[in-house]
């Protein structure tokens, strides 16, 4: 899942923050403005720590690679 995430949003155009050979179960992204992102992941229910010029992923055993692939099409393009 975690590659996949980071791989999505990079496709995306997102610059991932997390180095891609981590083992983390966090991906974080730098973003301009974090908070611009609640709109388009709260209306889904996708719970992420915005903070700043970053946001926070963290997929969990409760997530899996649907939850992995709406996350990614509700987060969009950068």
């Amino acid at each position: 899942m975690l590659q996949r995430l980071q791989q999505g949003l990079r496709a995306k155009g997102w610059r991932v923050v997390t180095p891609p050979e981590t083992q983390a179960s966090i991906v974080t992204v730098a973003c301009a403005q974090a908070a611009q992102l609640a709109p388009r992941l709260d209306p889904r229910k996708i719970v992420v720590t915005l903070r700043g010029n970053h946001a926070r992923v963290s997929p969990s055993v409760y997530n899996d690679m649907d939850d992995v692939e709406a996350f990614l099409e509700a987060f969009g393009a950068a």
